[in-house]
């Protein structure tokens, strides 16, 4: 939530910039007025990459497999591929509890369901534990709760909101 704040803060005080005149065109200011719209456009671009960065991170989990982004990348990760959920340390210097998924190469791979925390992403590797359990032993494939959605996409708020 905090990141959402803070890209909507930059994002105003961006056009703010841009739109508010330092000086009078007229008596020499050109250079102010200048530059005040070049600063100002710089500040909406950053905010605008980061409500891009805000949107494309987070998992999401289909009949199929689990799709997760990460920044502006995404990597579809098959049920088949998948051999187990665990909580470990997560990224970046902090190492706050995540959700991450060990695959049957032996590599892992490291989510947005992270928080303060192991408390939610332990909550969240359950569920789907339990999903991929009842996925393999039935042949029709059960839609996803809504509750895990919800804890999904909370959860990739929620490791912007540091």
């Amino acid at each position: 939530m905090l990141a959402w704040v803070l890209a909507l803060f930059f994002f105003l005080l961006g056009v703010v910039i841009a739109t508010g005149s330092p000086g009078d065109p007229g008596k020499g200011g050109t250079i102010g007025v200048v530059f005040g719209v070049a600063v100002g456009v710089c500040v909406v671009l950053l905010s605008l990459w980061m409500g891009a960065l805000l949107v494309t991170s987070g998992l999401i989990v289909t009949s199929d497999g689990l799709a997760n982004r990460y920044n502006l990348r995404r990597r579809l990760i098959g049920w088949p591929e998948v051999e187990s959920f665990t909580v470990g340390p997560g990224r970046g210097w902090r190492r706050y509890p995540t959700l991450i998924i060990c695959l049957t190469d032996g590599s892992q791979v490291l989510t947005n369901v992270t928080s303060f925390t192991a408390e939610h992403p332990s909550q969240v590797a359950r569920e789907l534990i339990a999903l991929q359990a009842n996925a393999a032993t039935s042949a029709p494939r059960p839609p996803i709760p809504p509750t895990l959605m919800l804890l999904l996409m909370s959860s990739a708020v929620q490791s912007w909101g540091v």
